[in-house]
């Protein structure tokens, strides 16, 4: 039996290893995931316009403001989360984003919700359910890029939960495009502030969730 040396064992065993992946800086990728989503709500709102009563309905404490202020921490806690996730090591920094996202959910989908419905008083009679359909499908479609985006670099990191990280990931994305529908969209309905705003990012993410997933399984194998 011949014997080898600490380095010579150390040689042999690191001969057939596979090359170690890099993960991209957590701080750079974030960034890039903001100029992102700047460059598109700057096409979006070129292109929709901003809603004619904006800095009126910018006052403290108004379902408006209130609803704005929880799909900006939806958006936020759920992009930083889903990426977090994917670096070792930033587990409570995880852990803090989704809070911070879940809060998000409580204030603009339950105390945003409350508040619209005691703003608008009665519900309307003829309120067209297409128009809920419509800018919720918005919220969607500008969701797209910065969800690719955040999922192209988890399938370059080592998601410890791969499905948490698509679902934060899918609810901080349509959060955004929600942002950017709420300040452009002129309605004022109780009914589809709610549901055509404020719970887009749950219903979004219901929806984007599952095909993301296989996707990302897919192409990286996780």
């Amino acid at each position: 039996m011949s014997s080898e040396n600490t380095t010579q064992l150390i040689g042999r065993l690191a001969e057939n290893l596979a090359p170690v992946r890099r993960i991209p800086r957590l701080r750079q990728a974030v960034l890039g995931v903001v100029v992102l989503w700047l460059v598109v709500g700057a096409l979006a709102l070129a292109l929709r316009g901003v809603r004619p009563d904006l800095l009126e309905v910018l006052t403290p404490g108004s379902a408006f403001v209130v609803i704005l202020i929880g799909l900006a921490l939806v958006a936020s806690g759920g992009v930083l989360a889903a990426m977090a996730t994917s670096v070792p090591g930033r587990e409570g920094a995880a852990r803090v984003s989704l809070a911070l996202g879940l809060g998000g959910v409580v204030l603009a989908g339950g105390v945003g919700a409350i508040l619209v419905l005691r703003e608008a008083g009665p519900m309307p009679t003829a309120c067209p359910f297409a128009n809920d359909v419509a800018c919720f499908a918005v919220c969607c479609l500008l969701a797209l890029p910065p969800a690719l985006a955040v999922l192209t670099f988890v399938s370059r990191g080592a998601p410890y939960r791969p499905l948490l990280a698509v679902l934060a990931a899918t609810t901080g994305a349509v959060a955004l495009g929600a942002l950017l529908v709420h300040v452009s969209c002129p309605a004022t309905s109780a009914r589809h502030l709610i549901l055509g705003h404020a719970l887009a990012p749950l219903v979004g993410a219901l929806l984007l969730t599952l095909p993301f997933r296989a996707a990302l399984k897919r192409v990286a194998g996780i």
